[in-house]
C-alpha cells in the first residue's frame, strides 16, 4: 500500500506535488488565487483514465456454460510507474448482442440463448471487446446440494459457530460448521424441524426461505433477498424434490482468485473473481458464490459479491475466498 509523501519530500511522480524549497520565488498573490491553484494541483495529483498506461479487460473470451452460468469481467490499468487500479467499477458495459447475452453495470455477463456475442466496455476513449460464447442456456438446471446449497449456507454465514454451526445449534436446528458434513446438514434441512424448514409442495412458505429474506422474524436478520439468484437457487431446489445429488457428480479440484495480489493506494476498489476447477476438467465463476473474509477490517474490508474496499491507513491485509472448502488469496500491499 502506498505511503502519502512525508512534507519536504523532493521525489517527482505524476501523482504528486513538489515541496521541496526552490531558489526560485514567486511573485506574491492573494489568498484565493493560492487556493485556487492548491486546488487545480490537487486534482492533477488524482489517477485518471488519462494518466493511465493501458488498460486491459480479463478474459478477452468467456464461454458461458449452462443455463446460471456467468462471469466476471475485470477492467485494470496500469500506470507508467507500474501500479495497478482497479476500472471494473468506473467502467460501462454493453451487450453488442442482447438476444444472447447481458450483461450488469458491474461486469458481469449471464447467458440469455445459445450462440456468439460480444460486450462492449468502455473508459473514457479507451474501447475493448469481449468475445462470448454460450451454450446450454436454457437447458433445465440440475441441483446438487453439496455444490450449490453447501455454499450458500457459508457464504451468509448461516454455518459459523455464532450461529447454526455452534456445538448446539440455534433454535433447534444445527448445522454442520463450515457445511464439513453435507449429508448431516441435507437431513437437518430434509427430515428435522417437523417438515417446515423445505415445503417442495409450496416452497415459498419453507423457513428457511422465509427466515432468510425476512418474512418470518430471524434472529440472524435478513440474509437473502427475495429478488436475488439465491433466492432462486434455494427455492427451484425445493421445488424440485430437494435433490442431494449422485455420488459420481463433479467436485470442486481448486479455485483461482484474481488478482492474488496487488499494490494498491488507500481508499481504492478492487474487484475480485472466483474461478473453480472441478474435477471433471470444467471450470465455472462462482464469485457470486464463495465466501470472503478479510483478515484485518481495519485496513480492507470486502463484501459478498467479492468487492475490496481498502481503508485510509497504510499496511498490508489479505482477503480469503473459500469456496466447498476450496481457498484463494488476495494480498493487498
Amino acid at each position: 500500500m502506498r505511503l502519502p509523501h512525508p512534507r519536504g519530500w523532493k521525489g517527482h511522480s505524476r501523482n504528486s506535488i513538489h515541496l521541496a524549497s526552490s531558489t526560485n520565488t514567486m511573485p506574491r498573490t492573494s489568498p484565493l488565487v493560492t487556493i485556487a491553484l492548491l486546488l487545480s494541483l490537487g486534482l492533477a495529483g488524482t489517477t485518471t483514465g488519462e494518466e493511465t498506461g493501458s488498460i486491459s479487460v480479463s478474459p478477452t473470451r468467456v464461454l458461458l456454460d449452462g443455463p446460471d452460468a456467468v462471469h466476471q469481467l475485470l477492467v485494470t490499468s496500469l500506470s507508467d510507474t507500474g501500479i495497478q487500479a482497479d476500472l471494473t467499477r468506473q467502467a460501462s458495459f454493453r451487450s453488442r448482442s442482447p438476444k444472447i447475452l447481458e450483461v450488469s453495470p458491474t461486469g458481469v455477463i449471464h447467458g440469455v440463448s445459445d450462440g456468439r456475442g460480444s460486450v462492449e466496455i468502455r473508459f473514457n476513449d479507451h474501447l475493448h471487446l469481449v468475445t462470448v460464447d454460450v451454450r446450454r442456456a436454457r437447458v433445465p438446471r440440475t441441483y446438487n446440494f453439496e455444490r450449490d446449497i453447501v455454499p450458500l449456507m457459508s457464504r451468509f454465514a448461516c454455518n459459523t459457530s455464532g450461529c447454526h454451526g455452534k456445538a448446539e445449534g440455534q433454535n433447534g436446528f444445527k448445522l454442520s460448521v463450515f457445511g464439513f458434513d453435507p449429508m448431516a446438514d441435507y437431513v437437518a434441512l430434509t427430515r428435522e424441524g417437523r417438515g417446515r424448514r423445505v415445503v417442495p409442495t409450496l416452497p415459498a412458505s419453507s423457513l428457511l426461505l422465509t427466515k432468510a429474506s425476512g418474512g418470518v422474524p430471524h434472529g440472524g436478520g435478513i440474509r437473502i433477498r427475495r429478488s436475488s439468484g439465491d433466492y432462486r437457487t434455494l427455492y427451484e431446489w425445493i421445488a424440485q424434490g430437494m435433490p442431494f445429488g449422485e455420488a459420481g457428480d463433479p467436485k470442486v479440484a481448486s479455485i483461482k482468485l484474481t488478482p492474488g495480489e496487488r499494490q494498491v493506494e488507500m481508499k481504492s476498489q478492487h474487484q475480485l473473481r472466483v474461478v473453480a476447477t472441478f474435477s471433471d476438467g470444467r471450470t465455472a465463476d462462482v464469485t457470486g458464490h464463495a465466501k470472503f473474509q478479510s483478515n484485518n477490517e481495519g485496513l480492507g474490508t470486502v463484501n459478498e459479491f467479492g468487492l475490496v474496499t481498502i481503508g485510509e491507513a497504510p499496511g498490508e491485509v489479505a482477503v480469503m475466498a473459500n469456496y466447498m472448502g476450496a481457498v484463494g488469496i488476495f494480498q493487498a500491499m
